[in-house]
């Protein structure tokens, strides 16, 4: 599984969430760098609340062993 985080495709009017070059609300593709995703208690005003909504649900990321 590819990094997942925030990406601002050109056209874009909202940040989307991007794993791999779909988002997660499936309106986009986008093979830029994005930002690193950090969980919040509700999305920006600049945020897609569908990928928003979707990333919510997305089990928690496996702990790097030590």
């Amino acid at each position: 599984m590819s990094e997942i985080g925030w990406g601002w495709p050109l056209l874009s009017r909202k940040a989307h969430i991007f794993d791999g070059a779909r988002s997660l609300c499936s309106g986009w593709l986008y093979m830029g760098k994005v930002d690193p995703f950090v969980a919040s208690d509700k999305p920006g005003p600049d945020d897609c609340k569908a990928c928003w909504r979707k990333a919510a649900k997305l089990p928690p990321p496996p702990e790097e062993p030590k």
